[in-house]
Formats: structure tokens, sequence, C-alpha cells
């Protein structure tokens, strides 16, 4: 009988740790500077021929597809039972097919992966957005999304309400917004996507963070609709590097609108403020009040469109003058004023041509690191 109570009692004390390890947020925190470790094991099962309690294996890869008689590599129809029937670090891979339905995703670590022609399309989880994150440490790769709308006109193809978001070759257009990232959400890096024709109300715009750290590369944002920006964020820090950031000819507002201060960079981008742009200036810094310590803002080696009648470069409160270096701006000079900075025409290696043309001659110019450069300029028709 003492042998049996042992042995239940080490059973019990074993199930219990297995059980806290899955719970969310309840990972051991990795004090010792190494890695995540691979996938937790998976839910806690009874062996039905033993009757010992255990852990089922880890499910690490779910395939999903639209109609599975199409395609019988998949395993469901359902998003949803994807996201939840994943276990930590494993991936959820998308096949092509638009798929109309919604999802939450709780479990961190999770890697979503949509092949060539899978798209969210039109249906929002919680009326907040196709995909409602509150996981931490997620990555999403490939993914298009469009049609997203919802009651308070704040629909969002992601809404992160976890910690930690990569987005990767996404492709997120025609809704209400791209991205909507609230208070501190630790890190959000988006590289290789495209936004646009988003924006709603002046409320939603393409990407929204209210908080953490941002860090944008080699992406493309246009268009933006409803007097909404292209980025918004209020992070502590927010980098926008090797992208283009255009209105074209939209009813945006401030191409990039960092509010609240901080520590921002934007630098080798093409900008763009067009000519219908609802707000005068390109770039808006601290403009509701300097709520970051050390902020700061530099403007380096960017081409800069100014197609705007009385637009200006840079507006700022709070006492900030933008550093700017390096650029070239574009458009005559009575038509637009520098704002906040602090140097103009021919200073620290600032040049201002009267128009395109003047710039297409220019040789040397310090254009974004983004594939597929010449295809985008056309297609767009920013020179």
């Amino acid at each position: 009988m003492t042998r049996f109570i042992q042995d239940w009692a080490r059973t019990c004390v074993a199930a219990l740790m297995l059980l806290t390890s899955l719970l969310p947020g309840s990972a051991v925190a990795q004090t010792d500077g190494l890695p995540p470790g691979p996938g937790m094991p998976g839910a806690i099962m009874r062996d039905p021929v033993t009757g010992r309690i255990g852990a089922a294996p880890p499910v690490l890869e779910i395939h999903v597809c639209v109609d599975m008689a199409d395609d019988p590599a998949c395993e469901t129809v359902s998003l949803q039972s994807a996201l939840s029937g994943i276990s930590r670090g494993g991936t959820v891979i998308l096949h092509a097919g638009e798929y109309r339905q919604a999802a939450r995703l709780d479990v961190h670590r999770t890697h979503i992966q949509a092949l060539p022609g899978a798209a969210l399309v039109g249906v929002a989880e919680s009326g907040k957005g196709a995909l409602v994150v509150t996981a931490n440490d997620v990555v999403i790769e490939g993914l298009s999304c469009a049609g997203i709308s919802v009651r308070d006109r704040n629909g969002a193809c992601i809404r992160m309400e976890g910690r930690n978001l990569t987005l990767r070759r996404v492709h997120f257009h025609d809704s209400e917004q791209g991205l909507l990232a609230g208070g501190d959400t630790g890190l959000i890096l988006v590289e290789d996507s495209r936004f646009e024709n988003l924006g709603q109300g002046g409320q939603a715009h393409g990407i929204y963070v209210g908080g953490g750290e941002l860090i944008i590369r080699r992406s493309v944002f246009i268009s933006s609709k409803g007097e909404g920006h292209e980025i918004k964020s209020r992070a502590a820090r927010t980098l926008v590097e090797d992208s283009i950031v255009a209105s074209l000819n939209s009813r945006d507002s401030y191409l990039i609108d960092v509010p609240n201060g901080g520590d921002t960079i934007i630098r080798r981008n093409i900008l763009q403020e067009g000519p219908a742009s609802a707000n005068n200036g390109a770039i808006a810094f601290a403009m509701e009040g300097d709520k970051r310590e050390n902020s700061s803002i530099l403007v380096e080696n960017n081409v800069i469109l100014m197609d705007r009648p009385g637009g200006i470069v840079v507006k700022a409160k709070s006492g900030h003058k933008a550093t700017m270096t390096g650029n070239v701006i574009v458009g005559p000079t009575e038509k637009f004023r520098f704002g906040a900075v602090k140097s103009a025409c021919n200073e620290f290696g600032n040049v201002c041509l009267a128009g395109r043309p003047e710039l297409k001659a220019r040789d040397g110019l310090m254009l974004p690191r983004i594939n597929n450069l010449d295809k985008i300029l056309a297609e767009t028709g920013l020179w």
C-alpha cells in the first residue's frame, strides 16, 4: 500500500508540473540567455492500457485548407481548430484559398505560414479583427487579408494583444486597419510587407502601435484612406527604414505620426506627401505631447516628395527639432516648408530639387534596399 501511495504521489506531482507548464504565460523565464526551447508537450492524457497519466506528443504542424476534398494534405478546414490545437513552437500552414473565417490565437510561439494565395477575407473575431492574437512571440508570414470592418470602425487584419509579433511578406489591404497593437506589446517587427488602402474616420490606420518598439524594414505603405495615417506609432522606439511610405492621390493624413515622441529614426525611405492629404505634415513628432524620455527624431538619407501645396516636412511640438541629414527633398520650395528641423536645403547634406525631372537625372540617390523597387516605382507612379 505504501508503494502504491508513493507511486500515486509522484504521478500527481508530475502531472501538476506538466499542467503548470502548459498554462498561458507560465513558461519558465529565460534567465540564462539561452534561446527558447522546442515546443511544449501536448495535452495531458491517461493511457487507456496502463491508466497512467502522461503527455500526448506535441502537435508541431497543422495544415489548413478551404476544401479538404481539393487538398488531402490538410487536417482541417477550421483555422480556429488549428490555432487551438497547435502546440507551443508549432506551425500552422494555410494552403491557398479564400478563408471567410476569423480566429483567436492564444498559444505562445506559434508560427503561421500562409502559402501563396492564402487570404483571410471579410470576417472579424470578437468585433476586433481577422486574427486576434493574445499569445506571445508569434510569427506570421505570407498572409493576405482584406475586407475587415467592425462596428467601431477599427477592424484590423491583426489585433495584437500579446507581446512580440513578427510580420513577414504579409499583404493587408482594403480594410479599416492593417495592424492594431495596443499598450506595451513588446517588439513589433514588420519586414518585406505591403499595407494599402487602409484607414477609417481618422482613427484607423495602416499600422497603429500603442507602445513597446516598432521596427519596419523593406515594406510598402501606400494610399491610406479616410484621413488615416500610413504609420502611427506611440512606441518608445520607432524605426522605419528601406521602405516606401506614400499618399499617392489618397485622402490620408500624416505619412508617419509619432504623437508621443520617443527614439525615432526614419532613414533610406521614399516618402511622398500627396496633393490630397488632409493634414499638411509629412512627418509628425510629439504633436500630442512628449511622453517618452530622451526623445529625438532623425530623418536621414530619404527621398521626400512634397506634392501637397503648403506641406510641412516635419511638424513637432514640445520644442523638438528634427535632425535632417543627407535627404533629397523634391518640390518647389515656395510650396512647402521644412517646419521643425535643424537644417534645410544645402545644409547637413540635404539637397532640394524643384521637381521629378531633376530627381530622375540625379545620380547616387540613397534608395530603399527593397525587392522589385523599379517595379513598385513604375506601378505607383512616384516617378
